[in-house]
């Protein structure tokens, strides 16, 4: 099922709601889990099999791990789980990628096995793992209710978008949480301590990111284009850069998150080099041709609304005019209106799309 879908937004959001609020606090996870199954298996039921499988062992192994505290065997047991959990996702989304390299290597034609990889595996692994690894290190109590550890591992608003979210940082909300539209909480950890640390650690979380999104090696270069961008800046270049003015440092992220994602985006690393020289003029490309001029045509005001809206402007005007009291009381007005209108344009849009999956379901 698709967020930006009239189905999501008109039928299973609304109704997912209204029952999860009139529904008893002991049967809220119920709720969730439920819904966050019929959201998962939406397109291939099939697929909810294998994170109802990894649950059940994760379930499992994790009471093991707390009966064997402290000894060999819980040791053991979480091996198992991680050894399991890796299996299943390499299995999918890996296989095909180290047969082609090992035929590479070895000039043997091993055959693909070209199988389907299920929507979202990467994010519920890693979830599902970072549960048993935090009962083993006693950072949590094994969760003796499936329901809500299914619940933490299938939650539907990040089960195919992520973040990946440690378990122990939920545990807590899983049996007591309350309710707030007001109270939004974000924060970040620091871990990175000294210059040989920040080299290491960025590598490897770039390397390891690149190589999570998918079994290729543009995914890889992609990851190491980031890592070694991030080091220069933070190594050598942050101190000129503070001396950048805002917006000329604002356009030289957005060069280089488009260019990096054409190596994101390129079926290999050669077809990325070729089309990364026809962005610079390689190639004898023309800067505009028919395609262009139709997007142009079809888009280019919504482009326009877009780049404006994307910046602060939008909001300075409207709190110069807010310390206005005449057009205090307009806005109070106004808002509502536009509001409603936004949400209409929107969903005509939705109606009148085609099929356009989330980016994120692929991995």
């Amino acid at each position: 099922m698709l967020f930006s879908s009239i189905t999501f937004l008109y039928y299973f959001l609304p109704i997912v709601l209204i029952v999860y609020f009139l529904t008893p606090k002991k049967g809220k996870n119920l709720v969730l889990m439920i819904a966050s199954f019929i959201f998962y298996g939406w397109g291939e039921p099939v697929y909810l099999l294998f994170m109802l499988l990894s649950v059940g062992v994760h379930y499992v192994l994790a009471l093991l791990i707390e009966r064997h505290q402290g000894g060999k065997l819980a040791k053991f047991w979480l091996i198992l789980a991680v050894t399991f959990s890796l299996a299943l996702l390499g299995y999918f989304k890996y296989a095909d990628f180290f047969i082609q390299n090992f035929n590479a290597v070895t000039g043997m034609s091993l055959p693909l096995l070209k199988v389907a990889l299920p929507i979202g595996i990467s994010f519920y692994t890693f979830q599902i793992m970072s549960y048993t690894i935090d009962v083993y290190r006693q950072d949590t109590p094994a969760q003796r209710s499936i329901i809500k550890l299914a619940t933490y591992v299938s939650m539907f608003p990040q089960l195919i978008a992520g973040p990946i979210v440690r378990y122990v940082d939920v545990a807590a909300g899983l049996d007591e949480r309350e309710h707030s539209f007001a109270k939004v909480r974000s924060g970040l950890r620091r871990f990175m301590v000294g210059r040989g640390r920040l080299v290491f650690n960025i590598l490897l979380v770039w390397l390891l990111t690149g190589f999570w999104h998918g079994a290729a090696w543009n995914f890889i270069v992609w990851g190491l284009i980031f890592a070694v961008l991030l080091l220069v800046e933070k190594l050598w270049l942050s101190s000129f850069l503070e001396k950048i003015p805002a917006w000329i440092r604002h356009v030289l992220v957005l060069l280089v998150v488009v260019v990096s994602f054409v190596v994101f985006d390129a079926p290999n690393l050669a077809l990325a080099g070729q089309r990364i020289g026809a962005m610079f003029g390689a190639g004898k490309l023309p800067w505009a041709d028919t395609v262009t001029y139709y997007y142009l045509r079809s888009y280019g005001l919504i482009l326009i609304l877009a780049a404006v809206c994307s910046t602060p402007l939008i909001k300075m005007a409207f709190e110069k005019l807010r310390a206005r009291a005449e057009a205090e009381k307009a806005l109070s007005v106004a808002e509502p209106l536009v509001s409603i209108l936004l949400l209409l344009v929107i969903t005509g849009y939705l109606v009148d799309s085609s099929f356009n999956p989330f980016l994120y379901f692929r991995f």
